[in-house]
């Protein structure tokens, strides 16, 4: 705040002292300060609304370097509060994922308080600084007040701020990941700068020609800084290894072609059975593999690196080979569910499908079995440290297992009241 005279009195009108004229305070009434010419300052603990008074006289400067006193007069001074008036401007850009800084400026002398209505999202204000990193999906802050008040006055400022863009770039895509279970490639990506709202992937001649369709830009549906771009492999592609671009924009922005590489795996059916389960191989009839390693239930098997693989004692559980092309690609096949004692005469179990979801439900069918003989007969599920994990009691020839399981191999295990026992390779997927 500052004073201001309310009445004067002299012989000279003191708004229009001319340079000729001199003013000089004599006295004060009341407990204020100044120096007895040019300021008057009230006391620091005084209130607004506050009175005081001082004796004044104006006097004129003569040629001969005296000076012409007039009479004294009174001044009636009252301390009144100014509101603060913001002088500064609030820049009106931001660069998307960049930090915005606004500095506040405003006169007064009086303490201030600083606030904001209607700020976006992650706008921060510290005393006289207001802070912001935008993103960038809106081009616009939307109106923002602010405000600066000293407890009684205020000023306001009404600002809104554009945010530019920034360029879209994407971290190093990883090869795409083939599911066995169904039809589709799963990319995963990962923004490193930008907001891009559409993809789009560009395939090189070989995926084309092998059935792969380019897809024009589609939405992401997302505003989140990573994803999974799903696609799917078309029915005319057998396998291989294929090369693509990934390409993302937004409204005024378009990033580069980042390239990712995936593989389609040889599915199951490329593997066969042989001597009553003993043997599985996979089928070269076209010369493409040269060279082979065998895993059973995700495990290598040691010196299993032939076309085929032999087990005397019978294959039970999920059978996959790696192989190598003449091409020079390493590819694996599918895996292939074999259960020795399915593939053999008399009793038997089945479960379909297999492999099964893990939270999904399965049938377990038995044949050749009366359902007297299923009276009372249980299946019971081990995991592969032979740990019971399930047991049930069966209904009849075809049951429903509700499979809860981590996934993993697991041995299905039915046993008759007549001590007819069968076990069978159940395969739970995520």
């Amino acid at each position: 705040g500052r004073a201001v005279p309310r009445r004067r009195h002299n012989d000279y009108d003191i708004e229009n002292l001319q340079t000729d004229l001199v003013v000089k305070v004599e006295s004060i009434y009341g407990t204020g300060t100044t120096n007895y010419k040019s300021w008057y300052c009230f006391p620091a603990d005084s209130a607004y609304g506050y009175t005081d008074s001082l004796v004044y006289r104006v006097g004129e400067k003569l040629e001969q370097g005296d000076t012409l006193w007039g009479c004294t007069a009174i001044a009636v001074l009252t301390k009144v509060n100014m509101a603060p008036v913001i002088i500064s401007v609030a820049p009106a850009t931001a660069n998307e994922g960049e930090e915005y800084t606004y500095t506040v400026i405003a006169t007064d002398n009086d303490i201030l308080t600083y606030s904001l209505n209607n700020s976006p999202e992650g706008m921060e204000i510290n005393r006289n600084v207001i802070s912001w990193r935008p993103g960038g999906y809106s081009s616009v802050s939307g109106e923002i007040t602010l405000t600066v008040s000293d407890g009684f006055l205020s000023d306001t400022e009404n600002f809104s701020i554009a945010i530019l863009p920034a360029d879209i770039s994407l971290n190093e895509l990883q090869a795409g990941t083939y599911k066995c279970d169904s039809k589709n490639i799963e990319l995963d990506y990962h923004i490193a700068t930008g907001s891009p709202t559409e993809y789009q992937l560009i395939y090189d001649d070989n995926a084309q020609a092998a059935g792969f369709i380019n897809m024009g830009y589609v939405s992401r549906g997302s505003q989140d800084s990573s994803g999974i771009i799903t696609f799917t492999i078309p029915d005319s592609t057998v396998f291989g290894m294929f090369n693509a671009k990934l390409q993302m924009q937004n409204s005024s922005k378009e990033s580069i072609e980042h390239p990712f590489t995936f593989t389609v795996n040889i599915p199951a059916n490329y593997l066969r059975t042989k001597y009553d389960g003993n043997v599985v191989f996979i089928d070269n009839s076209s010369g493409q593999f040269t060279s082979y390693q065998w895993y059973e239930n995700s495990s290598m098997i040691s010196d299993a690196t032939k076309q085929f693989y032999y087990n005397a004692n019978g294959l039970n559980g999920s059978y996959y080979a790696q192989v190598a092309t003449t091409s020079g690609e390493a590819l694996q096949t599918c895996p292939l569910i074999i259960d020795n004692d399915m593939l053999k005469s008399g009793p038997g179990i089945l479960i379909y499908p297999n492999p099964v979801k893990q939270g999904n439900d399965c049938i377990l069918n038995i044949t050749d079995i009366s359902s007297h003989e299923l009276k009372k007969a249980t299946a019971t599920i081990y995991n592969q440290g032979g740990n019971e994990v399930y047991k049930t009691l069966l209904t009849g020839n075809q049951n429903m297992l509700s499979i809860n399981q981590r996934e993993g191999i697991y041995l299905v295990l039915v046993t008759t009241t007549g001590g007819i026992k069968l076990t069978y390779s159940l395969v739970v997927i995520k």
